[in-house]
């Protein structure tokens, strides 16, 4: 008999020890308690548990405790089960059900979330190049979408609305043009820079994959004008006019422009350099990563620079001083993609690693912090992450041929399928419809009912 309770005993702490570790859950049940709720609940349960006297009952509150640390939506159920089970003295009756009350606070959040989840449909779809490389992005009224092929050199705009293609560019002669004679038609800096655009950036496909022939596709304010790069080229076009310009720079597999359209930003290898726009003179140079740069992300306010690489790190930056602010070193491979919300107060990112991060920013600690891991959630490499304009939900997508849609605190909200390995997302200035785009076969413009 002794040796039976023996083994229970032993077997019962080897239970609480494994749960202790991480457990992986599927995200579309994952629901994230808030951390203030999560602790005060614990340590209602750590004064509970000193006045427990029977070991039946210690075991059930312990293991309720480990449920919540698990913090899924059907661990929280659980451990409501086993708070419900005790037979507890009016001295503990206070902690428990204050721990009891914020546990179905949750879970009631959760069920509110479910019934307010996102419903996007496909709205229209339009075939595009079989490209390693596309970059599109919206017009800033949302009613026009440019895609760009780098290996074919063309250009191709949408109405979104109609379904219809509005115009296309082909480049390839004039950059041919422009490399073999000096009387090339040159932009003057200053109309490049005054050009207003809603940027998009085209990160790294694959670990066998790391490189890039462009980034660069910017609208105009008015809608009617873009701005492109291939290699060491910027190209302005008019899309009604179809009369383009076309200005030599310095080559670069990656570059981006600030949201005030007041710098560009290179990259070469590790170190990432900060020009003028409208001058083309170089500002500064940002060096601290060990590897090469794959990712390139402005903060809207234009006055930082979120950059990742093959190193893992994050590295956020102050551009006005050429300094680095704060490294994040969570990853554990390349970081492909990297997106700020637009209030600034949040980061998301992803990798070769296939993790998904959101950083929150911290007030006390004047830094961002983890507030949501994301493991296992697309059956292949993760290729791009973009946050939508109402800051709490963002969007991502997988060679799995899956886009998916989350909120901030991980909570998958919708899937949607898309075929071909899926390389970019990026949502409309309004929110309303999310592109996808997938390698060599369609983009999907998806909307709200």
């Amino acid at each position: 008999m002794k040796k039976l309770m023996i083994i229970a005993i032993c077997a019962f702490f080897y239970c609480i020890k494994a749960s202790e570790q991480r457990v992986v859950v599927p995200n579309d049940i994952k629901m994230v308690m808030e951390k203030s709720e999560q602790k005060t609940a614990l340590e209602c349960l750590e004064r509970a548990k000193l006045e427990f006297e029977f070991n039946a009952e210690l075991d059930s509150l312990c293991i309720a405790m480990q449920y919540i640390r698990q913090n899924t939506c059907k661990s929280l159920k659980t451990a409501m089960r086993c708070l419900g089970d005790l037979a507890t003295c009016d001295k503990l009756k206070t902690d428990i059900q204050k721990a009891k009350e914020l546990i179905q606070l949750s879970l009631d959040r959760l069920e509110k979330n479910k019934q307010n989840k996102l419903n996007f449909e496909l709205l229209c779809e339009f075939m595009v190049e079989d490209d390693y490389f596309p970059t599109m992005s919206w017009s800033k009224d949302g009613s026009r979408l440019a895609y760009i092929s780098y290996s074919k050199k063309i250009v191709v705009v949408w109405d979104v609305i109609t379904g219809k293609e509005v115009s296309r560019l082909c480049y390839k002669d004039l950059i041919s043009t422009s490399s073999s004679s000096n009387n090339a038609l040159i932009e003057e800096s200053k109309s490049i820079s005054q050009i207003q655009q809603s940027w998009v950036s085209y990160k790294a496909l694959s670990a066998l994959q790391r490189y890039r022939f462009g980034s660069l596709l910017s609208w105009g304010d008015d809608s009617r004008s873009i701005v492109f790069n291939d290699l060491n080229y910027l190209i302005r076009w008019d899309i009604d006019t179809n009369k383009n310009q076309i200005k030599a720079f310095v080559e670069s597999k990656l570059i981006s422009m600030s949201p005030d359209c007041s710098r560009y930003a290179t990259v070469s290898g590790k170190d990432i350099l900060i020009w003028d726009a409208k001058t083309f003179k170089q500002l500064g140079t940002l060096s601290l990563h060990e590897c090469e740069v794959y990712a390139l992300a402005w903060s809207s306010s234009s006055k930082h620079l979120a950059s990742g690489s093959v190193d893992s790190k994050i590295i956020i930056w102050n551009v006005e001083k050429s300094e680095p602010k704060i490294t994040l070193s969570e990853h554990c491979g390349t970081v492909t993609s990297l997106d700020w919300s637009k209030d600034l107060q949040k980061i998301v990112s992803c990798g070769t690693d296939e993790l998904i991060f959101v950083w929150a920013w911290d007030k006390a600690s004047k830094s961002f912090k983890k507030l949501t891991e994301l493991e296992e959630v697309h059956c292949d490499e993760i290729t791009s992450v973009s946050w939508a304009p109402d800051n709490l939900t963002f969007a991502s997508c997988s060679n799995d041929e899956t886009v998916r849609i989350w909120h901030a605190n991980g909570e998958q909200l919708q899937k949607l399928n898309h075929s071909g390995k899926v390389t970019l997302v990026k949502w409309s200035p309004d929110g309303s419809k999310l592109a996808s785009i997938s390698r060599g076969k369609t983009i999907k413009i998806w909307s709200k009912e």
